[in-house]
């Protein structure tokens, strides 16, 4: 994830929609930042941040404004509780995925037909961006790229 970002970059990436916003509803405090911060997060990297540090001060100062809770507030969201398990939840829920599972790493570790011949995931003019290509196809993590497992 980068740094830096210019302003027209924060609002492109970081602006919360709609959807999004309604899904923030139900929280409040630091659970409300923290969970715009990782639904935000996980559409720019599909993936989720290791620790607050990886979320870039910008977009949080950007999304604290738009939540209207304070930026100072990331730094007491609980990064090992039920609430950021349920975040994460609701965050893939809210993609179309869902945690990989025991079985789903057996199913993929196996070689098939599709495997042996690779097919271009991505038509020449489509971005190679994983989340925008998810959202596009809808993808689960029985077919998703384990870059969306977490």
């Amino acid at each position: 994830m980068r740094r830096e970002w210019e302003p027209e970059d924060l609002i492109e990436v970081w602006t919360l929609l709609e959807e999004d916003q309604q899904r923030l509803r139900n929280k409040s405090g630091a659970n409300r930042l923290g969970f715009a911060l990782l639904l935000k997060f996980f559409e720019v990297e599909a993936r989720f941040p290791e620790d607050e540090a990886e979320v870039p001060a910008a977009a949080v100062s950007y999304v604290a404004q738009q939540v209207k809770v304070p930026a100072e507030e990331w730094g007491a969201y609980d990064w090992s509780g039920r609430a950021i398990k349920r975040h994460r939840m609701e965050v893939r829920a809210a993609f179309g995925l869902r945690e990989c599972t025991q079985e789903d790493q057996v199913h993929h570790s196996k070689p098939s037909a599709s495997t042996t011949s690779p097919k271009p995931t991505t038509a020449p003019h489509e971005p190679a961006n994983p989340t925008h290509r998810a959202r596009r196809t809808a993808l689960t993590s029985t077919n998703a790229p384990r870059a969306f497992w977490r």
